[in-house]
């Protein structure tokens, strides 16, 4: 054996390349040092060595592990089995009609499927140690039934006597619940090692169900019923020479269907030869294995997956599930997003804290007037806002609301938005943070609320009350007007453009031959006549029917211009719909105080029930669980509770629509099993995400999750909407049926540049602008947007993911701005990889005073870790370069979401410092596409080309025979005008064409009157008038008066 390897399998932990360089002495010489290096490229190449995920190299161990490991029995002699009895039960048909295929999913069955995959190893397969055998899994010797060469189902029953069993194991046994009768089967099973401590892995995994007799443990499988194990082949696969990916191939892991048993014996014969013992068929299975092998045995377990803390308080409420009738969740959000969101007959006034767009306020109305909705929030584009409007609505309304995230950085950002609301009133509950500092549950609130001194209530006032419901609703009916007046505004523009085309002499019929009615031959004629009779036989075409065919008379086109134009009057809508939602907002967050004041203080009357009910229910119950009537009392008095999604359980009582609505933040980060006792507490979900940032991380594989699903009776085609494996709760929420969406479309954080970059790679030019551009703090002489500084990178002797040339280049760059230009917006350093982030660190804290760091609030942090937040300039490291390993490269290459949180986190400029010509080499293309976006040459149209239409270019004339100047397009607040115009003194005038042809948005919806945009140049000075096309077609000239009069 070399020193080198010698040196490396002293330390199981592992070394990094650089650290063996200088236990080697070889850390002064550059020839030396790159000898380490081919030497190491060398072992690996040889399966000596490995270089792990953390970057440090570690020393593979192959066949006999006795000089190195000993575990397992005696002194690592091995682990034996107990004997046990396999019998073929007869084909059951009943077994098939378990299976659902028709009809409404079975809610019970469900539930089930959520519990067990709740419970299961949150790696998504199966993995045990040695230590842990007679415990918490067993092996099982005997013989398998004669394996059929058919996919049907094959039976099988194992009997193993209780008093043969370990005491422990049988211990193991009684702690699960008497309804949980799942359990999970492995064969053949795999010893080998995992990061140089011993493990066991069932190479063949079945679901199973037991009960327990008297005399016996039974267990009920189906032995066709067979995926192969996704965690053997990920951490285990060198150990038979083959690839990750090729045993997935070969074994067809995480396909819809289980392996046929006989297939699964020939492929694993094969690709294993030479490194299982046995025939591997399962006739004789082995009394006992040697831990202290990697091999493959022709031996069989039985596995418990124990309850984990972490989702322990989950589980018992599935527990509690399986003991209540259906009926007792018909009235919760579970049952509406399993089948079918359904409207609220009671109407709650949509009413907005603070400034509010259309798009908030149309995701405000579903969420409160919907039992599943939706809301689609990409960066910065005011989710917070939006819950915050979401959950002051309720509480105005005398509601209750539960605020849930997976994390707590999301509970954070809504209690920040939400605290000055009621500064002086206790009337949320935060239940556990992240620290642990808090820890608070319905008793404890109970508790409290008994020790509060009784005092006089403080009534509010219910004609304001009366009057913001009155406001909101005219609101809401004035949104509607509007949208109505649009569409028709838009059809009427189609009108005129048709109108126009015909008396321009142009237009050809669509028909030619046919030149009038008289040359139609008389069969076709006739045949026409009688099929219109047939399908109508006394009610004439309606007028837009009849204008809708392409070869309507003008005089048609003309009488539906005209009923247009008469409908359109019905519609006229004189209330200004954002000085209303002004004085809503205004009007609300003087209300909501005192509302909530009046709740929290309960009356001396209200107290005494409340505690002579709790003391009745501790009398009653032996159980102690909270009753609805004590918990409504408490959710009165603190109608608004943030608990993750962990924490919940432990300390909110499990009551059936407990809360009115529920909302949970980060869906996108959420499983669905974990949300499921969430939706059981409330009355109405929403749920807010964004599926274009981060990649969701499925709790379990795709092979356990058919498993658990057919283990359960569902069929994998109907219930592959609530799929633990391939799913995130917003992902599910997206496929309820009726489900109301919404999608938050204006950009507050960021400039115009960040925007459309975000916009156009991620969101399809959803995405508009709306920051404030006095809130921007930008570098010296630097403009608001996104900057590429191209960083070629330097001889890396090391590949850990470390890019040392872009890290001198930004440490570099940050000292400028702050020793030398004083910058004083907010810092953020962002990176694809843990290991950049930390050299980075290290050096920057070398190069720059503590001091100034703090003060430009430098937060340092891999993309993931920064989600959620945001700086004023963002540094962001893309490390890759052609130096970088294939690792790193596939790792930014699979998740191209990761530039859209990198990028969206600037709200002034994002500024790259990156190797150019490896980005545009497009081996990444989504890092391709950003460089080229950064590096882009804008051209501005010119000449004809500069209108959008036909009515831009005679309004443009008519402007300009006044002798006015409009400047087409203009640029400003990351949006074109279609004409500005500057008058006397400060005077800027923005004119727009609304409704005109072909101008459409991301839904195809035609450019409209957008009075929630003109806000923003207003605060930027300027003065918005907008023309509908109808209005520039009826009298030009007085238009062009009104902007002349304007500019004076």
């Amino acid at each position: 054996m070399n020193l080198l390897l010698r040196t490396i399998q002293s330390f199981p932990k592992g070394k990094f390349a650089e650290e063996l360089i200088f236990l080697l002495d070889k850390d002064c010489d550059p020839h030396k040092r790159i000898s380490v290096l081919s030497e190491l490229i060398e072992l690996e190449r040889q399966d000596l060595i490995y270089r792990d995920m953390d970057g440090k190299w570690r020393r593979r161990y192959y066949n006999s592990l006795s000089s190195t490991v000993e575990v397992g029995g005696a002194d690592g002699q091995g682990l034996d089995a107990v004997p046990g009895t396999f019998s073929e039960l007869p084909h059951s048909d009943s077994e098939v009609s378990s299976i659902e295929v028709a009809g409404e999913i079975d809610l019970k069955k469900l539930l089930g499927y959520f519990k067990v995959a709740v419970r299961s190893d949150p790696r998504g397969a199966m993995g045990t140690i040695p230590e842990s055998h007679s415990t918490k899994w067993q092996l099982i010797s005997g013989g398998l039934p004669q394996f059929f060469s058919e996919t049907e189902m094959q039976n099988i029953r194992l009997e193993v006597r209780l008093d043969q069993l370990p005491a422990t194991f049988r211990q193991a046994l009684m702690r699960r619940e008497e309804t949980d009768r799942s359990i999970a089967l492995g064969w053949p099973v795999c010893t080998g090692v995992d990061r140089s401590a011993p493990k066991i892995w069932p190479v063949g995994l079945f679901s199973g169900q037991y009960e327990k007799t008297d005399t016996h443990l039974c267990i009920e499988f189906d032995l066709q019923n067979i995926f192969v194990n996704p965690l053997w082949a990920r951490e285990n696969h060198r150990s038979i020479g083959w690839n990750h990916k090729q045993l997935q191939t070969l074994f067809q892991i995480g396909a819809a269907n289980p392996i046929p048993i006989t297939d699964f014996i020939s492929k694993l014969r094969e690709a294993a030869a030479g490194h299982y013992s046995g025939a591997l068929n399962g006739q004789g299975l082995a009394n006992s294995i040697m831990t202290n092998i990697e091999k493959i045995w022709d031996a069989f377990g039985i596995f418990l997956n124990d309850d984990n803390t972490f989702n322990k308080g989950i589980i018992d409420d599935f527990k509690a599930f399986e003991n209540m009738p259906s009926n007792a969740f018909e009235k919760t959000a579970i049952h509406d997003f399993i089948y079918g969101a359904k409207i609220s007959e009671d109407f709650l006034p949509a009413l907005n804290i603070g400034p509010t767009n259309k798009d908030q306020l149309h995701a405000i109305q579903n969420a409160l007037s919907s039992s599943v909705s939706v809301i689609m929030g990409p960066p910065g584009t005011g989710k917070s806002q939006t819950i915050a409007s979401i959950v002051s609505s309720t509480l105005m309304s005398g509601g209750s609301v539960l605020f849930s995230s997976k994390n707590h950085q999301a509970l954070d950002a809504v209690i920040d938005r939400l605290s000055g609301l009621a500064p002086d009133v206790n009337y949320a509950v935060r239940t556990y943070d992240r620290n642990g500092d808090i820890d608070v549950s319905f008793k404890d609130v109970m508790d409290e609320i008994a020790k509060q001194p009784t005092i006089a209530t403080e009534d509010f006032d219910p004609k304001l009350k009366s009057k913001l419901s009155t406001m909101a609703a005219t609101r809401s009916n004035a949104i509607i007007k509007q949208d109505k007046t649009e569409n028709i505004e838009c059809d009427i523009a189609d009108l005129l453009y048709r109108i126009k085309f015909r008396e321009s002499g142009k237009y050809q019929s669509a028909h030619p031959a046919e030149k009038s009615a008289r040359e139609r031959t008389f069969f076709i004629e006739f045949l026409t006549r009688l099929i219109f009779f047939w399908r109508n036989k006394t009610q004439e075409p309606e007028l837009a029917d009849k204008a809708s065919e392409i070869d309507a008379p003008l005089s048609v086109l003309n009488d539906y211009l005209k009923k247009l134009r008469d409908e359109k009057d019905n519609y006229d809508n004189k209330i200004d719909i954002l000085q209303l939602t002004d004085e809503i907002s205004e009007i609300a967050q003087h209300l909501l105080p005192s509302i909530l004041k009046s709740q929290a203080q309960l009356s001396e009357d209200e107290l005494r029930n409340l505690m002579n009910a709790n003391d009745a229910n501790a009398l009653l119950n032996s159980d102690h669980k909270m009753t609805a009537q004590v918990a409504d009392k408490i959710l009165k008095a603190r109608p608004l509770w943030l608990s993750s999604v962990q924490s919940t359980s432990k300390r909110i009582p499990l009551l059936p629509g407990l809360f009115d609505i529920l909302v949970i933040d980060e869906a996108t980060q959420c499983d669905v099993a974990s949300a499921i006792p969430l939706m059981f507490r409330a009355k109405k979900v929403v749920v807010v995400g964004d599926d274009k940032q981060l990649k969701f991380i499925p709790n379990i594989g795709k092979a356990q999750d058919l498993n658990f699903m057919k283990l359960h009776g569902l069929e994998p085609e109907r219930a592959v909407r609530f799929s633990q494996s391939t799913l995130s709760l917003f992902d599910a929420f997206l496929r309820v049926p009726q489900v109301q969406k919404s999608l938050l479309r204006s950009q507050y954080r960021s400039a115009p540049d960040i925007v459309e970059y975000i916009s156009t790679q991620f969101y399809q030019g959803a995405l508009t602008v709306a920051v404030d551009y006095k809130s921007m703090k930008c570098p010296k002489d630097q403009k608001p947007g996104i900057v590429w500084t191209d960083v070629k990178p330097g001889i890396e002797i090391r590949n850990d993911n470390v890019n040392r040339a872009e890290i001198t280049a930004i440490s570099k760059h940050l000292k400028m701005l702050l020793v030398d230009q004083k910058y004083e917006g907010s810092v953020g350093f962002v990176a694809p990889f843990r290991a950049q982030v930390h050299e980075f660190e290290r050096q920057v804290v070398q190069a720059i005073s503590s001091d100034l760091l703090i003060k430009a609030n430098l937060k340092c942090g891999t993309v993931d870790s920064f989600q959620g937040d945001e700086r004023d300039l963002i540094l962001f490291s893309p490390t890759l370069s052609n130096n970088s390993t294939s690792s790193a490269v596939n790792f930014v290459r699979k998740d191209f979401r990761r530039l859209n949180v990198a990028i969206s986190r600037a709200k002034a400029v994002a500024h790259i410092f990156g190797d150019l010509n490896y980005a545009n080499s497009n081996r990444v293309r989504s890092l391709g596409k950003l460089a080229s976006f950064a590096t882009r040459k804008l051209k501005k149209p010119t000449g004809e080309g500069v209108f959008d239409s036909e009515w831009e270019r005679q309004l443009f004339h008519a402007l300009k025979k006044r002798g006015l100047d409009p400047v087409p397009q203009y640029e400003i607040a990351g949006r074109r005008l279609d004409f500005a115009l500057f008058g006397i003194g400060n005077i800027k005038i923005d004119v727009e064409v609304d409704g005109r042809r072909w101008h459409t948005d991301i839904d195809g919806n035609r450019k409209v009157s957008d009075i929630w945009r003109n806000r923003q140049l207003e605060a930027l000075g300027w003065k918005v008038m907008r023309f509908w096309v109808d209005e520039l077609d009826k009298d030009m000239e007085r238009c062009v008066d009104l902007i002349e009069q304007s500019l004076t």
